[in-house]
């Protein structure tokens, strides 16, 4: 069997499980990350709304970014999908680039070269009918047979841009495909 792994480094991330008891974790989770500086409640329930809104998804993998500076707030959520897409990364920008209709600047769309191969990149920002704003990387690596691997990094903080954008390459950079 083959399954995703990315590599991020060990904190700030905190990866969130696939499958289980998704209000248990984020209760622990937090209590831990807070270790009694400050009030997990608030963490938790941010980790507890995330996870059971991304768990039926079936992402192949998915962690949030909670830097030690700001214990009781989620920075980013990354999230891994296995996707339909053409085989050529060209195609795959030109369907990133058709998402992009609801950005607010015109997003930085490339091709880069991961360890797993080419891929089409897409950078934007774009807001929600509510005023959210929300940054976003995403990778598409596609593996063939009409099929492709999606990396995203998301964060609503635009003022940390710059380091998350960096963050979301170096993680589109670790993914990795592991026989078990």
């Amino acid at each position: 069997m083959t399954r995703v792994q990315v590599s991020l480094p060990a904190a700030p991330w905190v990866p969130v499980p696939l499958e289980g008891d998704l209000r248990e974790w984020a209760v622990r989770t937090a209590e831990e990350l807070c270790a009694g500086k400050e009030r997990p409640e608030d963490l938790a329930e941010q980790l507890a709304t995330i996870a059971q809104h991304l768990q039926p998804l079936e992402p192949l993998a998915f962690a949030v970014l909670v830097p030690e500076t700001r214990p009781q707030a989620i920075a980013g959520v990354l999230v891994v999908h296995q996707v339909a897409c053409g085989e050529d990364p060209g195609a795959v920008l030109a369907d990133l680039a058709a998402e992009s209709a609801t950005d607010i600047v015109p997003p930085e769309l490339g091709r880069v070269d991961l360890p797993l191969g080419p891929a089409a990149r897409r950078h934007g920002v774009t807001a929600a009918a509510d005023g959210t704003i929300a940054e976003t990387v995403e990778h598409v690596v596609p593996l063939g047979s009409g099929t492709g691997l999606r990396i995203d990094l998301s964060w609503g903080a635009v003022e940390h841009g710059e380091e998350l954008v960096a963050l979301a390459d170096a993680a589109a950079a670790g993914l990795q495909l592991v026989d078990d």
